[in-house]
């Protein structure tokens, strides 16, 4: 039976993602007919359209987790912000981590997606929902913004600080980033993201800083929204997946000798000698 000090252990992260879930479960399904219901009765078009108000449902909900987690955690939000300096060099090979690892990521998505009907109709019904507002602005909030944000205070300030104090470092990381992927939902993203979580669990191993794992996040997310006219089309995808191969493994050889700075283990030790003594 799982026991641990720390919150959240492996059953209580499940139990916590389970409840966004179910919040964006219910509100969809009524919010749907509500919506579905005014156009066919002719009624003016709502203020906020169908992937407008799954993208908000999806950040209300992750919203309230947050608040339980941290409730849960016995821990305050500026708390999880907290993190000791790091060197500008080591954040530059990390974000080209961030950049290589999406260009491997865009690459296989689009062998996936070339070979596999699921796939195909999986990612047009992503883009409808992430690309479908009317009002470009939003999109481009949501997903490059918001959406790193708050993700990022679940899956790397919460859970991964949680499973930190109470697994192995490796432990941590992955299996927060199975997670991760999963919550993501779709046969598309879920195996792709995971390696995403990967990388930004990576990243604050090595700095310490929920920041720099938003700034991670909020790259890969441009990169998704923006470079794939550049980068993806008309067979570049294969020069993409080498090329973030490559530049995956040169910085992931340089920052695997970089020493690591995690804050919350620090708070962790030092409670324990205070205990000892």
């Amino acid at each position: 039976m799982e026991s641990k000090k720390y919150y959240p252990s492996i059953k209580q992260a499940i139990v916590l993602l389970v409840i966004a879930f179910l919040i964006q479960a219910l509100a969809g399904f009524i919010g749907g007919i509500v919506i579905k219901g005014m156009e066919l009765k002719n009624y003016s078009k709502p203020t906020l359209d169908f992937s407008e108000f799954i993208l908000c449902i999806s950040f209300i909900s992750e919203i309230i987790i947050i608040f339980i987690g941290l409730k849960k955690a016995k821990t305050p939000l500026k708390k999880i912000f907290e993190s000791p300096k790091t060197n500008i060099k080591d954040i530059l090979f990390l974000m080209v981590l961030v950049v290589g690892t999406w260009f491997v990521m865009a690459g296989l998505a689009i062998i996936y997606i070339n070979n596999s009907q699921a796939a195909r109709e999986t990612q047009e019904r992503l883009s409808s929902i992430l690309l479908g507002s009317s009002k470009e602005w939003f999109s481009i909030l949501s997903v490059v913004i918001i959406a790193p944000i708050l993700e990022e205070i679940v899956f790397r300030g919460i859970i991964l600080q949680g499973f930190l104090k109470n697994y192995s470092i490796t432990k941590a990381i992955i299996i927060t980033a199975v997670l991760f992927g999963l919550f993501h939902g779709n046969i598309v993203q879920t195996p792709l993201v995971i390696l995403l979580g990967i990388v930004l669990g990576v990243i604050y191993i090595k700095t310490g800083s929920l920041f720099m794992c938003i700034v991670g996040h909020v790259l890969n997310n441009f990169l998704a929204l923006f470079a794939g006219n550049i980068f993806l089309i008309n067979g570049r995808h294969i020069y993409t997946l080498i090329a973030g191969i490559v530049l995956t493994i040169v910085s992931g050889f340089v920052i695997k000798n970089l020493p690591n700075n995690i804050q919350c283990l620090e708070e962790v030790e030092i409670c324990k000698e205070n205990i000892e003594a």
